[in-house]
């Protein structure tokens, strides 16, 4: 016999670890014998769209935009993109609520540092989603030293 059950996501999403992962484990007793089954469910996280310029100055101030759908059928609050790198101070820019299923854009400006190329690690926080991380690679030249 097949048994066929739901269950809200308000039941479960404050209770998921940081890999976004559910567990059933069921047993049945079918005359003398015992079935257990374990499944394992992971939820996906949202994929960060980093749209940036591939080449930028030294020292030069960029635009970043950060797409991405909300996966779930209820509204995602407290969200915040972190953007960090090698030699860049860590910034944080709140994200207002996210309707359910629609998609997030944000703008915001960065600043290249001294070096021949930056990777910024993008990662958006949201209290019912946890992490999800995005990257962005920027190369930055040389500037040509005169003879």
């Amino acid at each position: 016999k097949k048994i066929e059950f739901s269950i809200d996501s308000k039941e479960y999403m404050s209770k998921l670890a940081d890999q976004r992962t559910i567990i059933i484990d069921a047993s049945a007793i079918v005359g003398n014998i015992t079935h257990h089954v374990v499944e394992r469910f992971t939820l996906n996280s949202p994929k960060l769209e980093i749209k940036t310029p591939s080449i930028v100055k030294r020292n030069s101030s960029f635009n970043v935009t950060v797409n991405f759908r909300n996966p779930l059928t209820q509204i995602l609050t407290n969200c915040s993109l972190i953007v960090e790198g090698k030699g860049f101070r860590r910034k944080i820019f709140k994200i207002s609520d996210v309707a359910a299923s629609s998609i997030s854009k944000t703008a915001f400006n960065l600043r290249t540092s001294s070096f021949v190329s930056e990777t910024f690690v993008v990662k958006l926080y949201t209290k019912a989603l946890k992490e999800s991380v995005g990257f962005a690679h920027i190369k930055i030249p040389q500037v040509q030293k005169e003879k």
